[in-house]
């Protein structure tokens, strides 16, 4: 852990305000990448093995980035696996999963699938925890779907997605057991929440549309009968 120092934040700020700055070049992780190259230099930052922080679909996604370190565990994991899956623990040899492509977001299996852009509200796939397992047993007979489209390691995706939700099931079932606490049905009241707020959002916007509307007709009206009086007085 770093401690707070006002004249590295000077420093910092200094750098970020400086539009010619060699510092500054595109990137879609400019405060990662920033911070990597400024305390890598200082000799402040060190490296950790990518099995701590192991990106799942960076081969694919960010291959650049993509070292021989990271293809020791993706070689590991998939000469393991076989077209129909595999139920044991994938990518043997990392310690953390790090699910960081937007295609492989395990969390979105307790979703229904919607287009990109689509106005139909999300959809929970499950009503309460009891139904976590069912979930799982039809993931695993029916896979992917379409969910991984255009990936070429998608069945090493996929086990690491289903590792994902065997655990999510293992801790919501203890959590329901010792406290009587359903996460999914907490997850349904916040997103009921989420509607409702942006109901009365957008209902509020319209009212605001709307007198302002009424109004500008009103005055159009006033002014144009002052200009019709003065014409015919």
């Amino acid at each position: 852990l770093f401690c707070p120092d006002m004249d590295t934040l000077s420093l910092m700020e200094q750098e970020v305000r400086d539009w010619y700055h060699p510092e500054h070049y595109a990137t879609f992780m400019p405060e990662q990448e920033y911070l990597s190259r400024f305390y890598g230099t200082f000799s402040r930052w060190a490296h950790i093995d990518c099995c701590y922080n192991f990106e799942i679909d960076k081969n694919e996604r960010v291959p650049h980035d993509f070292t021989d370190a990271h293809e020791v565990v993706r070689v590991k994991d998939a000469a393991s696996r076989s077209l129909e899956g595999s139920k044991s623990m994938s990518h043997p040899g990392a310690v953390v999963l790090h699910y960081s492509g937007t295609a492989v977001k395990p969390w979105k299996l307790l979703w229904e699938v919607h287009e990109r852009g689509s106005e139909n509200p999300p959809k929970l796939l499950v009503t309460s925890v009891t139904d976590l397992p069912t979930l799982q047993d039809h993931y695993l007979r029916d896979g992917d779907g379409m969910r991984l489209e255009g990936y070429k390691d998608r069945v090493r995706l996929w086990a690491a997605m289903l590792e994902w939700l065997a655990q999510f099931a293992e801790v919501a079932c203890r959590l329901q057991c010792e406290t009587g606490i359903d996460v999914v049905k907490l997850v349904q009241a916040q997103q009921d929440a989420d509607v409702a707020a942006a109901a009365a959002t957008a209902e509020r916007k319209r009212t605001v549309e709307d007198c302002k509307w009424n109004w500008d007709r009103s005055s159009w009206a006033r002014s144009d009968a002052r200009t019709w009086q003065a014409q015919t007085g």
